[in-house]
């Protein structure tokens, strides 16, 4: 087992630094003392209560391994077997009295039928924070510090050029710069990007590495829960990879905050079981990447994100479903078509039947020729020449093709040639990120660009 304690240092407290300095990527293990917290418990005088174990967060999972562990009820295990749980477990890192461990709860559903005298218990969790200051100690945390893999290769981090009266020349962070705000809940929150800009010498002085960190700070009126705080890390991951047309991991969660005498900064990392993906972004992307500086209304997006319709989010959801995970071709077009299926799914036409107008739902093919035609003259036109046929004889091919996959039925012409399914079915999933990106309220996309990305796909083969 690997105790963090020997790593913690009095840096690691930095604004915006992780307090143990292993993000949600890592897999490490955290040796400590532990303790059920209940209303009248002391950890001053309880300290015979603490029982030792180790905390394991290892590739998407998480469990509390405790030596000579809490006395449980032993009993043979029958089906509709009720979780054991013990809620509020209080951590205190061997070897270290600057940093603690908080579990809101911890459960197992299976138990040893003997009496043993020496036993080892093993819980699982799905979430814990690393703190600074103990859980009986008033503190306000309403700032959140968030970091995802592909957060620093999309947005350039804040930092300026400061001229010294040396004539020497240093990059310094800059101020926060805003970005957005939005509404939840009744609080109204504001979204910033802030730079941390590293300094390191080499070679005596005569070599300087800058490293570069940008991360996104969420500010609230009030205390922000860790609930809701895991629920914005979710969010904001989603709407990154809606842009970046890749998997985005969640590498940080941090609450900063006060104490109540104000006098003193706290800190509190958030560890939350996350489905961590696998499927990396290849050098050569088959989408192009919206630039965050020239393509992207980020302050609309957000807004509009946290208002978005139950429609709009169900496409969201569906394409997402294509961004983060490795499928076929088939199971790809059916995902985007039941998306785009969902986002019409009010949509009413008025119809005739026997002499009689009546409201029917919008077919499929009427759906996918609706989002079509938001989209300008121009990038249909572009279409067209690449896929050399008008964009609704396409479309028809598009949804024969997906009702022959679901239902096997064959009504007409659909798309049999592999490398011709290939490219329209990456076109589709294209097609569904600008769309979902127009409404999220996009406004400074390029046409050109538009054009170049189109031009991209079908110069592509499969491998």
């Amino acid at each position: 087992m690997t105790r963090l304690s020997g790593n913690l240092s009095a840096d690691a407290n930095r604004k915006y630094d992780l307090l143990l300095k292993k993000n949600m990527l890592d897999d490490f293990s955290i040796d400590a003392g532990w303790m059920p917290i209940k209303s009248y418990t002391n950890l001053l005088t309880d300290k015979d209560k603490f029982k030792y174990g180790t905390l394991n967060y290892k590739n998407g999972s998480m469990t509390l391994d405790l030596f000579q562990g809490w006395p449980l009820k032993h009993g043979a295990i029958t089906f509709g077997t009720k979780l054991r749980r013990i809620d509020n477990i209080f951590g205190c890192i061997a070897d270290s009295n600057m940093y603690y461990v908080f579990i809101p709860n911890i459960a197992k559903s299976d138990t040893l039928d003997l009496h043993l005298a020496i036993t080892k218990q093993s819980w699982n969790l799905i979430q814990f924070s690393i703190t600074d200051y103990l859980p009986y100690e008033k503190v306000t945390l309403n700032n959140l510090i968030l970091d995802y893999n592909m957060l620093d290769k999309w947005i350039a981090p804040a930092q300026k050029f400061v001229f010294k009266d040396d004539m020497s020349l240093s990059i310094v962070s800059s101020d926060n710069i805003f970005l957005s705000n939005f509404t939840f809940k009744g609080q109204v929150f504001n979204v910033f990007l802030v730079g941390d800009i590293s300094q390191k010498s080499k070679n005596k002085n005569r070599n300087v590495i800058y490293t570069n960190k940008s991360y996104l700070l969420i500010e609230g009126e009030d205390n922000i829960s860790t609930s809701d705080a895991i629920y914005f890390a979710t969010e904001f991951r989603k709407i990154l990879s809606v842009i970046l047309a890749c998997p985005v991991n969640t590498t940080q969660l941090s609450k900063r905050g006060i104490k109540r005498d104000k006098a003193t900064q706290v800190s509190e990392d958030v560890y939350f079981l996350e489905t961590r993906s696998q499927k990396e972004m290849p050098e050569l992307s088959a989408f192009y990447t919206f630039q965050f500086n020239t393509d992207i209304n980020f302050s609309k997006i957000v807004s509009n994100w946290f208002n978005a319709s139950s429609e709009l989010k169900l496409l969201i959801q569906d394409y997402l479903l294509t961004v983060n995970y490795t499928m076929s071709m088939q199971n790809m077009l059916i995902n985007l078509t039941q998306g785009v299926e969902a986002f019409y799914r009010k949509e009413k036409v008025i119809s005739r039947k026997k002499a009689k107008k009546y409201q029917r739902n919008l077919y499929l093919l009427e759906k996918i020729e609706k989002m079509l035609s938001t989209f300008s003259n121009e990038f249909i036109n572009t279409i067209e020449k690449d896929i050399g046929m008008n964009i609704n004889k396409w479309a028809k091919l598009i949804k024969n093709t997906r009702v022959f996959i679901v239902h096997g039925n064959k009504k007409g012409k659909i798309i049999e040639n592999t490398t011709d399914l290939w490219h329209s079915v990456q076109l589709l999933q294209y097609l569904v990120q600008v769309f979902i990106l127009q409404e999220l309220g996009m406004i400074n996309l390029s046409e050109q660009k538009e054009f170049n990305q189109i031009d991209k796909i079908f110069s592509s083969e499969i491998i």
